[in-house]
C-alpha cells in the first residue's frame, strides 16, 4: 500500500493537513518511481497492483501510465470505484461508499488485459479488491 494521507488523524493531533497531504503525495511519488525503476532492469512481464492511494488524475497514476497499462481502464466496465468499500458515518456526516478509484493492477505492454473486476466487500477492509485476468500479446 502506499504511504496515504489520514486528515481526520492530523485534524486530531493539530497537524497542518496541507503539508502533510502535500508530504504524502511526494512520499507515493517517490515510491513508484522506486518500483519503476527496479521494474525497468528486468527482463519480463511486470505486473504492479494495490492500493496506490491516488487517482487517475494524479502524477503517481501518470508514472506508471507511461510504459505500463491500467488492466480496468482497458478491461474493466463502470467506473471501478474500490474505496470506502462501505458507507458511513463520521461525526454525524455521511461518507458515501466507493467514491474513488484508488485500488490498480497495471502490466507491461507485453501482456493484454481480457478482464477486470471490482469485487465486493471482504472482511474488515475499507477497500474493494481489484482483479484482472491477463494474458500474453499475440
Amino acid at each position: 500500500s502506499m504511504p496515504a494521507p489520514n486528515v481526520i488523524s492530523y485534524l486530531r493531533n493539530n497537524r497542518a493537513v496541507d503539508s502533510e497531504v502535500e508530504a504524502t503525495i511526494r512520499d507515493r511519488q517517490d515510491l513508484i518511481e522506486r518500483v519503476l525503476a527496479q521494474a525497468a532492469g528486468r527482463p519480463g512481464a511486470v505486473v504492479v497492483a494495490g492500493d496506490m492511494n491516488s487517482t487517475e488524475r494524479s502524477r503517481v497514476y501518470r508514472l506508471l501510465s507511461e510504459h505500463h497499462v491500467d488492466a480496468y481502464r482497458t478491461a474493466g466496465l463502470g467506473l471501478g470505484h474500490t474505496f470506502p468499500a462501505q458507507g458511513g458515518r463520521w461525526r454525524g456526516i455521511p461518507i458515501l461508499p466507493r467514491l474513488l478509484r484508488i485500488d490498480m493492477i497495471f502490466h507491461s505492454l507485453d501482456m493484454v488485459a481480457l478482464e477486470s473486476h471490482v469485487g465486493p466487500a471482504l472482511g474488515d477492509s475499507d477497500h474493494r479488491p481489484v482483479t484482472a485476468r491477463l494474458a500474453w500479446r499475440e
